[in-house]
């Protein structure tokens, strides 16, 4: 099933500075996009959640006591 040249491809990896400091800088851009796209997601859910809960008439805070 496997030749081994799948896994030759997969080993092969940045080891020079060269080659480490832009693969850092994508991963970083990678993660700074992910954070920033989920936040307002997160947001609207929320807000959603939170409007659905009072027009249902559930109040989280009535409960608190």
């Amino acid at each position: 099933m496997c030749d081994g040249r799948h896994t030759q491809i997969l080993a092969e990896r940045p080891v020079t500075v060269v080659g480490l400091i832009p693969a850092v800088v994508l991963m970083a851009g990678g993660v700074a996009i992910i954070g920033t796209a989920s936040g307002p997601i997160v947001s609207l859910l929320n807000e959603r959640t939170t409007q659905t809960r009072q027009s249902h008439g559930d109040n989280p805070d009535d409960s608190r006591g």
